[in-house]
């Protein structure tokens, strides 16, 4: 089930009325049932990975409370069970395809036949939370959940079941326990910030998709602007798509009185790739930072000159692989950690060099410098192999000049883009208003959907029904699937 897709528009507003109309002391049950259909509508017969995975977790959670860092056979059996469901069913065919070229390689032969299975939706995300929970039992600093249906629940709950935010039980759990009350102002923010992510997916990323697909999924005859205009238009493009995913997640959530963690935080005004992680994927980059980059830090501490650049490199390429089975995320993964270890190593030379450059320039230069290189990654993370984001950046720079043209840029983004009145009111008015929106809500230090709950009654329902109706008018309801449910 698709959040922009009609059967999401029938579900969720019979989950909102039983919800409060039931008594509070069961409602985490009919929360459960209604996330099992959701999760159901993709297939059947996948909802029994996630029950294989949530009676190992739970088990193990119970015997890994008993002991508190004791009791390690039991997290690794988590480990193994979780881990091993991913790989079977995300990354065997990749390993195995690895293996495959390395035996021809060396004159060998290897004759294992791939899997045929259908990856299924959201597994990455699931998977990381079980680990999580389990993880933070053996350290002491959670209680395992005796109620194994709401224990259930917090590995399936609907809006950020498939493509997250990554939540922690400590955040979670004890708010499925909790005794909602109709808060009429948190629902009326959690559905207009469904209502913008809603626009940031149907207006802007998959109009941008119309754009950007052809271009990568065909780069026999592509010129080095159309592929620039291309690259930057897929950085739009994702950034609107997950982003988008996320505030109807947390914007489901918080209509059923419940919090989810933020997973963007203006990333696109980062000052340095370290900067960009802090704000792109909070949910994945803590994760990652909290249970694979900090005990790696600390294991290796030894070696305190190399141990930053261990954690750096094996976190990334792991943040990577997780993204996708392909050498493409792979490498994504690898830029990341280049660019990361690099300033790592710079960071008192550019504390210096901060000091003697005028603020502003230094800041609109960092920005500019670290957009550049997320776009020039993001090649290889868009491109459907390395071979292609090698063509596609091969001639980028050897057309760099043509970039510097005004003249030339126009005529060949009038020409392939079509500047046309429909693509202009589609596409383009809404990037703008988007940004716009997001200096709004810098400036006030507030979510936008709280600014206008401030405003008078005339202006929020203006606002209401300029978006409501762009989107019918503007919007691509083809029930595209949003970007990450792939991973």
């Amino acid at each position: 089930m698709l959040f922009n897709s009609l059967h999401f528009l029938l579900f969720f507003p019979i989950v909102f009325l039983c919800y409060y109309l039931l008594n509070a002391k069961h409602r985490w049950k009919l929360l459960l049932v209604g996330s099992y259909y959701f999760y159901m509508c993709w297939d059947v017969s996948y909802i029994l990975l996630i029950l294989i995975t949530t009676l190992v977790s739970y088990w193990t959670g119970l015997k890994l409370s008993e002991k508190p860092g004791e009791n390690k056979l039991y997290l690794w059996i988590n480990v193994i069970v979780s881990l091993g469901i991913l790989f079977v069913f995300k990354y065997f065919n990749f390993f195995n395809s690895f293996l495959g070229d390395i035996t021809s390689l060396a004159g060998g032969e290897y004759r294992f036949s791939s899997l045929e299975l259908l990856l299924p939706v959201g597994i990455s995300f699931y998977t990381f939370q079980v680990l999580s929970y389990n993880i933070d039992i053996y350290r002491g600093q959670i209680e395992a959940e005796k109620n194994i249906g709401q224990y259930a629940l917090y590995i399936s709950f609907f809006p950020q079941l498939v493509a997250g935010p990554i939540e922690r039980a400590s955040n979670l759990l004890p708010q499925l326990k909790q005794a909602i009350k109709f808060d009429y102002d948190k629902i009326k923010s959690g559905l207009f910030l469904m209502g913008v992510g809603m626009f940031k997916k149907v207006v802007i990323a998959d109009n941008l998709a119309r754009f950007v697909d052809p271009v990568f999924n065909d780069i026999s005859n592509g010129s080095g602007i159309e592929y620039s205009i291309a690259a930057v238009f897929f950085v739009i493009q994702i950034y609107c798509d997950f982003s988008g995913y996320s505030d109807i997640a947390i914007g489901c959530a918080r209509t059923l009185g419940i919090d989810l963690m933020q997973n963007f935080k203006f990333p696109y005004i980062a000052t340095s790739i370290t900067d960009i992680w802090r704000r792109w994927h909070i949910s994945l980059s803590t994760w990652v930072q909290d249970y694979i980059f900090n005990p790696l830090a600390m294991h290796f501490r030894n070696k305190p000159s190399l141990a930053p650049y261990i954690a750096i490199f094996v976190s990334f390429i792991l943040v990577g692989l997780w993204h996708g089975a392909a050498y493409t995320y792979i490498l994504f993964g690898f830029l990341q950690s280049i660019a990361l270890a690099y300033e790592f190593r710079t960071r008192k030379l550019k504390k210096k060099i901060k000091k003697k450059v005028n603020p502003w320039i230094y800041n609109n230069l960092s920005i500019l410098f670290t957009l550049l290189f997320w776009t020039f990654s993001c090649i290889y993370f868009r491109a459907n192999t390395v071979s292609d984001g090698n063509i596609i950046i091969k001639t980028i720079f050897s057309e760099l000049t043509l970039l510097f043209n005004p003249g030339v840029v126009y005529s060949t983004m009038n020409s392939f883009f079509d500047y046309s009145r429909i693509n202009i009111l589609a596409t383009f008015i809404p990037i703008v208003l988007l940004f716009v929106v997001e200096s709004i809500e810098r400036k006030k230090g507030l979510e936008f959907s709280l600014i206008m709950s401030d405003q008078p009654k005339w202006v929020r329902w203006t606002i209401y029904f300029v978006l409501g109706n762009w989107m019918l008018y503007f919007g691509v309801f083809r029930s595209d699937q949003f970007i990450y449910f792939q991973f």
